[in-house]
Order: C-alpha cells, then sequence, then structure tokens
C-alpha cells in the first residue's frame, strides 16, 4: 500500500520530513500492511524465504510439507528426479476487468534418493503435502576381475 511521506512546514516556512510514529499500533500497522501486500503479490519475501516448508525423515520415506495458499490441486506440477524434488504452480484468475496471477516455484535437493513412482501428494487448506518413499540402496556388490 502506497502512502504519501508525512510532512510538516518548519517555522521558517520550509517543508520538514515529520517524525514516524513509534506508537505500537502504528507499527503494527505497518507490518500487517506490508505482510497483505506480499501475500497477494504472489511473491515471496524479498530475503528468499518465501512460503514456510517442513520436512521429516524417517528411515524408509521423506515427508515434505510446503505452504502454497490460493492454489487448487490442478494447478500443481510435482517433479521428482533422484534426489530432487520440483513443485511449480499456477494459477489466473479473472477479478473484473482485469486478471490476477499467481505462481509458485520451489526446488529442494533431498537428504536422500527417492522412489518416483510411489510417491503421493495432498492438498489440502492451503498446504501441499508429499509422501516420498526413499528409493531401495544398492549394497556393496563383489565385481570379478577377469585375467587378460
Amino acid at each position: 500500500m502506497f502512502g504519501l511521506v508525512p510532512w510538516k512546514k518548519s517555522g521558517n516556512g520550509s517543508a520538514a520530513l515529520a517524525n514516524r510514529s513509534e506508537h505500537p499500533l502504528e507499527l503494527f500497522r505497518n507490518e500487517f500492511d506490508t505482510l497483505f501486500d506480499r501475500f497477494f503479490s504472489g511473491q515471496p519475501e524479498p530475503n528468499g524465504s518465501g512460503w514456510g516448508m517442513e520436512t521429516d525423515e524417517t528411515d524408509s520415506a521423506l515427508t515434505v510439507k510446503m505452504d502454497a495458499p490460493g492454489f487448487e490441486p490442478g494447478d500443481f506440477d510435482v517433479r521428482v528426479s533422484g534426489d530432487t524434488l520440483r513443485v511449480t504452480a499456477g494459477r489466473q484468475d479473472e477479478k473484473g476487468n482485469g486478471w490476477f496471477q499467481r505462481r509458485f516455484q520451489r526446488s529442494v535437493t533431498l537428504p536422500a534418493a527417492v522412489d518416483a513412482d510411489q510417491v503421493q501428494a495432498k492438498y489440502t487448506n492451503g498446504v501441499l503435502e508429499l509422501s516420498l518413499p526413499k528409493a531401495e540402496q544398492a549394497g556393496w556388490k563383489k565385481i570379478a576381475v577377469q585375467g587378460g
């Protein structure tokens, strides 16, 4: 939300910036406005943290939960290759005489390779939850060396 910079005329008639309010409610309002603007812009925060993600690992599987509000299950494209997970989503809605576009993309290196054929994804209440069974680890195999 854009606003004018507060100012007041000093005693000699020149314009000077007014002191910013340090009142807790004013600070809260400013923080809320910033949060609101970032949410509706569809862009992650400037520091790159983006929307939240949570991971859990067991001996046999990984679970990944990603915050991705404002989408429908059909908006997602989830891909896995070895130990890399890529999630993209896109949505375009009409609003009045225009439209609103939202995009989400995240690539993650997983702590283990997963079995891509067994991955399951569920989207509920703005959270994408992925169940990623680990791929079978190849054990050591003795290789016989042939003579010339």
